[in-house]
């Protein structure tokens, strides 16, 4: 609630004056002192745009507007009766004043929000009882009253879903309002004011908006979450009031069938300055949203030497640093150079032992994929057909150990064709650690056991194989 008195002098007009300063009357050098009062709980209001109307017998007569209360001066009337009508704002940008024009009729006389989606100003409005001047001049004192209320939104539950932000629409909300404070749409259908809730660092989805009020004959709410592109619907009992103030705080549980539910709820507000009201509001998503998701694959640069690298692969052919096998022709499989067939991964053919891929996911993750691609040209040279794959969270069997492994799997290669998989992308897919995601490893091994020869006979006894390029990817559940 805010209250102001704007002065009018029958006969002349009067300069805009500070709080509670006396201004003459009559003429500019003597006569009768007139006070103009601008009185606020809250000084911010006194220093909003303002916009006063003067009215007489329905009809607008004058209108000013000043960049404060203070500033709004007096109107120069004729002895008569008058009400003077008010607008406050914290910023025009996103009004537009219709029917305020000298002799319109004030019943016609609307201020609507322009863009319901762009944030709405602080809007107060308000007019004086039916004012009489003299031959002195008169004050009239006006109550200007909030016609906008305050939401806060705080949703929890939804801590594991992928996403930085949800909206929560609102709809049967009005957008305009007459000079008396009578809400009302400005076209056939009521808007939608929506709200973009962020992720804060406890993982629950927040968001606060100036908003207008809603449907004063609806008995519900209507709001919608939308949740990676799934619309969500709750209903609580209630509406949103002018001058109100809303703290909603809503929860989240997954669901067991795909289809979507509403919730029906009590909310209750405060006054602007009042106590805020704690309310508890929920609704609940379906499981084509599960509270936990793969998430991937990520890729992960790799290369066998720390600087200026990432010293998280190596490629061996015994198990151990074999020199040759494993220096000359690691850089190879990680050089970017998919199609280049002189330059290719050969792990050295005389150790006469599987070879092997190392790799560090640099955390604990719930899965892997690995991409590599065939030898380049030709009939595409020795290709991998089965490759064990196993995993670690042991550092010492990165190293070439084995005491820890635990075998997850067994790959089979399906471009194996010579010549028509030459340079062909071979991929892992998605490798899971486990099948709920609850089993992590950071240190995975690639085992090479069979092979296809350039004539196309598989081969058990690997020797070496030709690789032309390899990329990791991981995954998380989470």
């Amino acid at each position: 609630m805010y209250t102001f008195a704007v002065a009018m002098l029958a006969g002349m007009i009067l300069t805009g004056c500070s709080s509670s300063e006396e201004i003459p009357g009559g003429t500019p050098d003597n006569g009768p002192k007139l006070k103009i009062e601008t009185r606020s709980a809250d000084a911010a209001e006194a220093a909003y745009a303002h916009r006063a109307i003067l009215v007489s017998e329905g009809n607008i007569a004058d209108a000013k507007s000043a960049a404060d209360a203070a500033a709004l001066g007096s109107f120069s009337v004729e002895p008569g009766s008058y009400t003077v009508y008010a607008v406050a704002s914290s910023d025009e940008t996103n009004l537009t004043f219709t029917g305020v024009a000298a002799s319109n009729a004030v019943a016609d006389a609307r201020v609507k929000i322009t863009d319901i989606s762009a944030q709405i100003p602080e809007l107060l409005v308000g007019n004086s009882d039916v004012v009489t001047v003299g031959a002195e001049g008169a004050a009239a004192a006006l109550q200007l009253k909030r016609v906008v209320a305050s939401v806060t939104v705080t949703v929890s539950g939804l801590e594991n879903v992928d996403a930085e932000s949800i909206t929560l629409t609102i709809g049967n909300m009005y957008d305009q309002v007459s000079l008396d404070g009578a809400f009302s749409k400005s076209g056939a259908a009521f808007a939608s004011k929506s709200l973009v809730l962020t992720k804060n660092a406890e993982g629950k989805f927040v968001g606060n908006a100036i908003v207008m009020p809603t449907d004063t004959e609806a008995s519900n709410l209507s709001l919608t979450y939308s949740v990676n592109g799934t619309d969500y619907t709750s209903t609580p009992a209630g509406r949103i009031a002018a001058n109100g103030q809303y703290e909603l705080a809503t929860t989240v549980e997954a669901g067991s069938s795909s289809s979507k539910v509403n919730l029906n709820s009590a909310i209750t507000y405060a006054a602007w300055d009042s106590t805020v009201v704690n309310l508890s509001d929920s609704f609940t998503i379906d499981e084509t949203t599960p509270d936990k998701q793969w998430m991937g694959p990520t890729a992960l640069p790799i290369s066998g030497s720390a600087a200026p690298g990432y010293d998280n692969f190596w490629a061996s052919s015994d198990g151990g640093d074999s020199g040759w096998g494993e220096t000359f022709w690691q850089y190879n499989l990680y050089d970017g150079n998919k199609t280049d067939g002189s330059n290719y991964w050969c792990p050295d053919e005389w150790d006469r032992t599987a070879p092997v891929w190392y790799i560090d996911l640099g955390a604990a993750k719930q899965g892997v994929t690995i991409d590599y691609w065939n030898k380049a040209g030709g009939k595409g040279g020795q290709k991998i057909k089965t490759m064990d794959i196993y995993a670690s969270n042991t550092r010492a069997d990165y190293g070439g150990g084995n005491a820890d492994w635990l075998k997850i799997m067994t790959f089979t290669s399906d471009k194996t064709t010579p010549t028509t998989d030459a340079g062909a992308q071979v991929t892992t897919g998605k490798i899971a650690f486990s099948e709920d995601g609850s089993v992590s490893y950071q240190y995975v091994k690639c085992v090479m056991t069979s092979k296809v020869n350039p004539d196309g006979a598989t081969i058990t006894d690997v020797l070496d194989v030709n690789v032309g390029e390899v990329e990791v990817s991981y995954w998380e559940f989470k």
